[in-house]
């Protein structure tokens, strides 16, 4: 989180005139690059930018030459279309787990991907025990992620519409119309995370934080506190407001999940019900898009 937080900042400060939604989406698209290029965002519309990025192969130019070659391409596309975990990118792309291991180590250690191991416990606690059926092929596995957005985006929205003789500018920008939504949540929910390490810490408790998941269901933030507590929170990065019904699915997931939830923490970017809002408590935490910015 460390690395996001840095490039984050920067990104802030080079572009200080961008609304607070403007600034999660831009920089779901274009962070990473602060140290290298600088973006004319006042006069040129996003999708300008970025038609203009897709036809001159921008990535090509500031990244490792390989990760744009077969069969790191396609791991790529993969991960940056939300396959995170390991042996599924493997499995969708027809990789074996020995030769997966050699494209996810030079991809990590290209500092191109990171990965994040699973908290979850195995479902077998002795040897014979026996699971449900529906259980007994579920493997325990890490997830990978991008470490800069750019890459993300780029990956997720230009290589998969590169031609012989161009890109499809058309299929492209409405793909990414349809489908960016994925791009800001991700950034918003890494972002809370991030935040919530400052709200504690504030209060004199530090807390380490990753995203939690396991059989039955996925959870964006899983914190433990210096003083042994959990906090379990949820990002809701659209134009609605949280609800109860919301809150009340959360807490069903995470009797299911069998964790502990000594603290619920919500991150929304258009606020909470009425209803919600009456049960905000020293347990349940509501914050908003400007808490998550000015971080």
């Amino acid at each position: 989180m460390a690395l996001i937080k840095d490039s984050f900042k920067k990104f802030k400060l080079l572009y200080p005139y961008l609304l607070e939604s403007d600034l999660i989406e831009y920089y779901s698209v274009f962070g990473g690059l602060e140290d290298t290029y600088r973006f004319n965002f006042i006069t040129n519309s996003r999708q300008d930018i970025i038609l203009d990025l897709a036809q001159n192969d921008f990535a090509s130019k500031y990244y490792p030459f390989f990760i744009f070659d077969e069969p790191f391409r396609r791991v790529l596309i993969t991960i940056a279309n939300g396959n995170k975990k390991y042996f599924s990118i493997l499995n969708k792309n027809s990789i074996g787990t020995n030769f997966g291991e050699e494209i996810f180590f030079e991809l990590i250690d290209n500092g191109i991907l990171f990965k994040v191991n699973s908290k979850e416990k195995p479902l077998k606690m002795y040897q014979k025990q026996k699971l449900k059926k529906e259980f007994r092929d579920y493997k325990i596995e890490p997830k990978l992620f991008f470490k800069d957005p750019f890459l993300r985006f780029w990956f997720a929205f230009v290589e998969p519409f590169k031609k012989i003789n161009g890109i499809d500018n058309s299929a492209l920008i409405e793909n990414f119309n349809k489908n960016s939504i994925k791009l800001y949540s991700l950034v918003f929910e890494q972002l809370s995370t991030i935040y919530l390490h400052k709200f504690f810490k504030n209060r004199g408790v530090e807390i380490s934080c990753t995203s939690f998941w396991d059989v039955y269901s996925e959870y964006d933030i899983y914190c433990k506190s210096s003083d042994n507590k959990f906090i379990v929170g949820e990002c809701k990065y659209s134009n609605r407001v949280v609800t109860k019904s919301e809150y009340i699915k959360l807490m069903y997931k995470i009797e299911q999940s069998n964790l502990k939830g000594d603290y619920i923490a919500f991150f929304a970017k258009s606020g909470y019900s009425k209803e919600l809002e009456k049960l905000k408590s020293d347990r349940l935490m509501l914050f908003t898009l400007k808490d998550v910015i000015g971080f």
